[in-house]
């Protein structure tokens, strides 16, 4: 009986609401000092690559999902973690560069180094380590222009 009142008033004792709260207090203070720290994680980012070029018509059928590597403190990784997958990101074409695909006339691969320096850029606060998904292809076709009488 005695074991049982002692047990009884130490959770009296554990529960009360001042030491509740400055517990939240104090883990509240731990969490935010740990997301002042630099992190490496991996993210998905949405991508889009927006055709800006005169000469040919990119014909992109579906949004890119690239997998990055990526190095920045805990506050922005919490937010690029909670939000990049809502925000996508459009890349006009012209700031990237290609290489053309053997068998495959009108198929392009982005060039991954143009496509990190372009994510670093857009992502400042964040540093961009790697790329961990393979190569994106883009299918592109000759614009064809037609004379029309007037």
């Amino acid at each position: 009986m005695k074991i049982f009142q002692i047990v009884k008033n130490l959770s009296k004792q554990l529960f009360n609401t001042t030491f509740l709260i400055f517990l939240l207090i104090s883990a509240t203070m731990w969490y935010l000092s740990k997301l002042s720290h630099t992190y490496i994680s991996t993210i998905t980012i949405p991508l889009n690559i927006v055709n800006d070029f005169d000469s040919e018509q990119m014909l992109i059928e579906k949004t890119n999902m690239l997998s990055c590597q990526i190095e920045c403190e805990g506050y922005k990784l919490l937010g690029k973690k909670l939000f990049s997958k809502h925000n996508t990101i459009d890349i006009p074409s012209s700031k990237l560069k290609f290489r053309d695909v053997s068998g495959a006339p009108y198929t392009k691969i982005v060039d991954s180094e143009s496509l990190k320096d372009v994510l670093n850029t857009i992502l400042s606060p964040i540093k961009l380590r790697s790329i961990r998904t393979g190569n994106i292809y883009v299918t592109s076709s000759e614009t064809v222009t037609k004379k029309l009488p007037v």
